[in-house]
């Protein structure tokens, strides 16, 4: 009488077979969890490059090497944070966080903590106003704004400037004691007007100071109009 035992082995070898075959697979190789298959929590192949392994793995959906990765923190004028666009790019769908951009308003709430003199007056670039600057004695004054943030983010800030050339003037953007971006007034167009363009990413939550900064030669005026600061937050 022949043992029930001899003929189970080459059936289920004969399975085994058939099901490698349908998944794929070498002979004798199995899907083990962990190797990179649907399994939850599989390492996910590749960390580094982001594989395409199992849901919830390391290198998975959401892992730390796949899509969504965290990547490196905001910087100004460089790459973004993520899949965020780089910190230089033009900001097409953004918020104005300036009140009063363009003066229209009159001076309110822009302030001049020492030597500048504040008023407006109808030649402008912008709008049918602009802010007027004379100091009261040659030195360095600002003219600024606090402004809130939402949070990180990218920034674009701009601004037109006309005054004579002996005079220095810059746009910051900057936090109490850190300076975020920072430009020089260029030479001036056919009309006199002067430009500043700033891009960057800022990874505080602290509010801005969006700042003229104006360092007179003398009592001669300085015009300021077109301020701006669009935000994107991440």
């Amino acid at each position: 009488m022949v043992s029930s035992r001899s003929y189970a082995l080459p059936i289920a070898c004969f399975v085994l077979l058939g099901c490698n075959l349908v998944l794929g697979l070498d002979e004798g190789t199995q899907r083990a969890p962990g190797s990179g298959g649907d399994s939850a929590g599989g390492s996910g192949g590749d960390g580094a490059t982001g594989g395409t392994g199992g849901l919830g793995g390391t290198g998975g959906l959401g892992g730390t090497g796949g899509v969504g990765a965290t990547g490196g923190g905001p910087t100004t004028g460089g790459g973004g944070t993520g899949g965020n666009p780089p910190c230089d790019a033009p900001i097409d769908d953004g918020s104005e966080l300036l009140l009063n951009p363009s003066f229209e308003a009159g001076v309110s709430p822009w302030v001049s903590p020492s030597l500048l003199n504040l008023s407006t007056m109808a030649e402008s670039e912008c709008g049918s106003m602009a802010l007027v600057a004379i100091a009261s004695a040659p030195g360095y004054g600002e003219i600024r704004q606090l402004v809130q943030v939402p949070g990180p983010g990218r920034f674009q800030v701009a601004a037109k400037a006309k005054f004579n050339g002996v005079h220095d003037a810059d746009l910051q953007v900057r936090t109490v004691d850190t300076i975020v971006g920072e430009q020089v007034f260029g030479a001036p167009d056919a009309n006199g007007w002067r430009t500043v363009l700033i891009q960057g990413c800022y990874e505080g939550v602290d509010d801005l100071i969006f700042a003229f900064g104006v360092q007179a030669a003398n009592t001669e005026p300085l015009v300021f109009d077109c301020a701006s600061m669009v935000y994107e937050a991440f």
